[in-house]
């Protein structure tokens, strides 16, 4: 395995309420030092394999870095509360009139859960006690090759490590263990990756808001709850029940599309789920620990709801594969080794 290093800092005014960012995803400043590796245990290097890099996935194309000299992480094997998410846009074809194409965007607002507010404003408390503004971190993973490290949003998959009063500390753990964060489990995951991140939330389970709020019973999506671009904390407001944060997506995305009556759409949300079954597909967290993913049997949603139409497994039990993508380098080539 490689260990990947990028040091930068982190502007902690990106977070909610002054920024956008939520609890599980973070903007860093790339330093001059760029990316650096270190193979089995040995020096540290500078790697130049990023370098105009581009990453080809779901989205789209995306470079590593934007205009800023920034790269986007999203934090390794957790899953905060949605601060904001919006439907994806409506896609052309028959049956998409304009008329539609309006009612749909008017009802696809930036839709909230319980307890984003809250869950970001933690985050944002912890970092800030050295004060507001940039503070120094280094985003890590472990990885086999350049393409393991960017998921299909062109977002880097690892760690981010902080230094506060002198203790350094490993934010995604620090989420977990305090209950800001569900586990959120992929493939691209080692076994001690995963087991790391169950001994943190273990603590978490019997003790936070947030799990105590967890539930698998989808309801009503709450259409007043939505993203308050520089809104006031209010964590006595902030309640409700919590989906799965993919359940919650799943649920905008049906609940739109309904509304809107866009052609084709499912008849109720768990039928919706049958059709994107392939999409979602996931491993029971013990038989990947056991089995890997090669040997382990897929499964997805549907398959675990009650018949009173609640969803029975917790966020901890479920490692989702992770969505393909590709790295490409400046000059449009596939990526394959490291430099």
């Amino acid at each position: 395995m490689v260990e990947l290093i990028v040091n930068g800092t982190l502007d902690t005014r990106q977070f909610w309420p002054e920024g956008t960012s939520d609890a599980d995803t973070t903007k860093i400043l790339v330093n001059v030092q760029g990316f650096q590796v270190r193979e089995d245990g040995g020096a540290i290097r500078q790697t130049h394999v990023f370098d105009g890099a581009k990453v080809k996935g779901r989205s789209g194309t995306r470079t590593v870095l934007n205009n800023a000299g920034k790269m986007t992480v999203r934090l390794q094997g957790i899953d905060a509360p949605e601060l904001h998410y919006t439907a994806a846009p409506l896609k052309g074809g028959s049956g998409v009139s304009a008329a539609l194409r309006k009612r749909y965007n008017e009802i696809n607002e930036d839709f909230r859960q319980p307890l984003g507010e809250t869950a970001t404003v933690a985050l944002r408390s912890l970092l800030t006690q050295g004060g507001e503004g940039e503070l120094a971190c280094t985003a890590a993973t472990f990885v086999e090759k350049p393409n393991d490290v960017f998921d299909t949003y062109g977002r880097f998959v690892g760690d981010i490590r902080v230094t506060l009063d002198g203790e350094e500390l490993v934010v995604n753990q620090w989420l977990a263990r305090n209950g800001w964060a569900f586990p959120g489990f992929y493939t691209s995951m080692s076994n001690d990756e995963i087991q790391t991140l169950l001994g943190a939330a273990s603590a978490a389970k019997s003790t936070s808001l947030l799990w105590k709020k967890y539930t698998g019973t989808i309801g009503t999506l709450n259409q007043k709850l939505t993203f308050r671009r520089g809104g006031v904390p209010n964590a006595a407001a902030d309640k409700g029940p919590v989906l799965l944060p993919k359940l919650f997506r799943r649920l905008v995305a049906w609940t739109v599309a309904k509304k809107a009556k866009v052609p084709g759409t499912a008849s109720s949300f768990l039928k919706n789920l049958q059709a994107s079954a392939v999409a979602d597909a996931f491993f029971l967290t013990d038989d990947f620990l056991n089995q890997g993913a090669h040997a382990a049997v897929a499964t997805s949603f549907p398959e675990h709801f009650s018949g009173a139409g609640k969803f029975q497994l917790k966020p901890d039990e479920m490692v989702f594969r992770e969505a393909p993508s590709t790295l490409l380098n400046a000059a449009g080539e596939k990526v394959t080794e490291w430099d």
